[in-house]
């Protein structure tokens, strides 16, 4: 009979045949296997590394020389060349392949370094849009239709600020004889700052509108002495967006070779740095695309600023709330006596009767706006967080040297293996050929630890 011999380089796991060869007369010797045939040639070449049999290939795993110039080839069956057709035709589920890949399923194959790159991607459009010159909110009780309930909503600069403030603690203001009420007295008993019920100072720019004199209490400003905007409900939110486009910021190997896993968890981190909200972490996967939006409103009613951030199919992935607007600190006049005076008071009124309890209460009354002490609500705030310009902040861990062309990457599909070239892995395999138990066992193994289709 005759074999075809070669002198041929290949994979242990691998599909590939070769071509070409030597048809060489042979005997086959008794008593062996078609898995392990030994083969007796009248030659002295021992060049020959690799034969096939009718439709089976075979490994040369030694030679042996006889007497009479004849040597035996020992050989064993390669499964993987012998049934390649077979192999090819077959469906598997591929968990790992080198010509084919989903690049965003993690592929935990390679192994994280230690160090870290970090990157920042600066929210300026917004930042510009939200800090200017800066403004005051302040609520009024005074005048009617009101902006919210029972209180009237100004948006008023610095110097109006400043001029309403003179004017309100001017004496002339209130437009009482000195004859009936000393200047001094007036100065206890009326607190213009009962009327402001809240200030807030924002970052931004005035809103748009004619200022108007500003209405608190039963007074009117005039010119010079303090405007503002009248803010309606309508002018009530101030709204500022920007579109997130965080492409170039992804991982630089997934710039580079298109592993998009690595622009994800655990080997990306996304931490946002936004004002009055702090330090927000973001994930990730929030952001298929790295693009999206970030929304701000604030109430410049109350201050409260939300903070809204969508995904590129505008889905709301994050909300939160914070006190945008900065409180600012408010003054009130209050009454109060020493305890020791109140007591000799009380002395008083406990003894006397008729008139002079009553004149007694009216001294006491007296002695309690006598002495007035200034006291405060609220407190300042700060806008030091203003100072800092909005970040997203992006932490990228680096893997080691990957080998695509011999280890793959991750596919997870059913495919026909002949579709497929190179490395490729299968998930529990079960390939089906006209072949003994042994082959098909080995077959199987193969493609479950991996090989390569050529």
């Amino acid at each position: 009979m005759n074999i075809t011999m070669y002198t041929f380089s290949k994979k242990n796991n691998s599909t590939k045949q070769p071509s070409g060869g030597d048809q060489i007369s042979c005997v086959l010797k008794e008593n062996c296997s078609i898995l392990n045939p030994v083969f007796i040639l009248k030659s002295n070449n021992f060049s020959y590394n690799y034969c096939k049999w009718d439709n089976r290939y075979y490994f040369v795993n030694d030679i042996v020389s006889l007497a009479n110039s004849y040597t035996e080839y020992h050989c064993s069956v390669d499964v993987l060349a012998s049934w390649k057709d077979s192999i090819g035709s077959s469906r598997q589920y591929v968990t790992r392949a080198g010509s084919q890949s989903d690049p965003y399923i993690i592929d935990n194959y390679y192994p994280a370094k230690s160090a870290a790159t970090l990157s920042k991607y600066p929210l300026n459009t917004l930042h510009n849009a939200i800090v200017s010159t800066g403004y005051y909110v302040i609520g009024v009780v005074g005048g009617a239709g009101a902006s919210s309930g029972a209180v009237n909503y100004y948006a008023v600069t610095e110097s109006d600020m400043q001029d309403l403030l003179n004017f309100m603690f001017s004496i002339t203001t209130y437009d009482i004889d000195v004859d009936e009420i000393s200047e001094n007295l007036q100065k206890a008993l009326i607190n213009p700052f009962q009327y402001i019920v809240s200030a807030n100072w924002f970052p931004g720019s005035m809103p748009a509108g004619t200022p108007v004199h500003i209405k608190f209490g039963w007074w009117e400003t005039g010119s010079g002495q303090g405007a503002g905007v009248l803010l309606s409900s309508s002018s009530r939110t101030e709204t500022h967006s920007m579109v997130l486009n965080m492409t170039s910021y992804k991982h630089p190997k997934d710039i580079l070779l298109g592993m998009n896993f690595l622009s994800f968890p655990p080997y990306t981190r996304m931490l946002l740095d936004f004002y009055m909200f702090g330090t927000v972490p973001l994930d990730p996967l929030w952001f298929p695309l790295y693009s999206g939006n970030i929304i701000v409103n604030i109430d410049r009613f109350t201050g409260i600023g939300e903070l809204v951030i969508q995904n590129d199919s505008s889905a709301v992935v994050y909300k939160s709330t914070a006190q945008m607007g900065v409180p600012v600190q408010l003054a009130q006049l209050s009454q109060n006596l020493v305890s020791s005076a109140i007591s000799g008071i009380e002395g008083v009124i406990s003894i006397a009767q008729g008139r002079i309890a009553s004149g007694a209460a009216g001294v006491a009354s007296a002695l309690d706006t006598a002495m007035p002490q200034m006291a405060t609500t609220g407190s300042n705030g700060s806008n030091i967080a203003y100072n800092t310009i909005p970040s997203i902040t992006f932490t990228h861990y680096d893997i080691t040297n990957i080998d695509k062309s011999h280890f793959g990457a991750p596919l997870c599909q059913n495919k026909q293996l002949n579709t497929l070239t190179g490395f490729i892995m299968c998930e529990n395999p079960d390939i089906d050929i006209p072949g003994t138990e042994a082959e098909r066992d080995q077959i199987n193994s193969y493609m479950a630890s991996g090989f390569f289709y050529e």
